[in-house]
């Protein structure tokens, strides 16, 4: 009688064992969701770079930004390029010229607005949950790229100071 119950048990510790297997991978792949969560942006103060892709304002004495990949990697496939886009914060020694009589509305995600952006700008600012929503005037004349993997999004002057936003592509 005991002989005949050995293989019913070996059965069902081997599919507890599968059991605890598929919980494992299922526990996995689960934690690896959030190995792929964007780290925090890295603010930088360097102008050379900026200046290497596009004509700055005359009379920049700062500068804050972030540089953002433009699309969520999906991990399958290695992209020929990694475009991203720069959320740029210009300190100024005199206001930026403007368009006089209109204004523009400039969106950063939330994370790099409290980065980059002095609190004088970001508090007058529409948010919601993910996005801060600035309002300017359009510089004039707008900034000019330098080479042909730069563009520029949006430039707003607002207060003492300018928001850039670039589109740039890696060399």
């Amino acid at each position: 009688m005991f002989a005949a119950a050995a293989p019913v048990e070996t059965r069902i510790r081997s599919m507890m064992g599968g059991v605890v297997r598929a919980v494992r991978w299922a526990l996995l792949l689960l934690s690896c969701g959030a190995c792929r969560s964007s780290p925090e942006p890295t603010v930088r103060q360097d102008l050379a770079p900026l200046a290497r892709r596009v004509d700055l304002p005359s009379g920049v004495r700062s500068a804050r930004w972030v540089a953002l990949p433009a699309y969520t990697d999906s991990g399958w496939l290695e992209a020929p390029e990694r475009p991203h886009r720069l959320y740029v914060w210009l300190e100024l020694s005199a206001p930026a010229p403007a368009r006089s009589g209109s204004t523009s509305q400039v969106i950063v995600p939330k994370d790099v607005a409290s980065r980059i952006l002095p609190s004088t700008v970001s508090t007058a600012a529409a948010e919601d949950t993910k996005h801060v929503t600035v309002t300017g005037a359009p510089l004039a004349p707008p900034p000019q790229p330098r080479d042909s993997r730069t563009s520029v999004e949006d430039a707003v002057a607002i207060g003492g100071g300018a928001l850039l936003v670039l589109f740039a592509r890696d060399e």
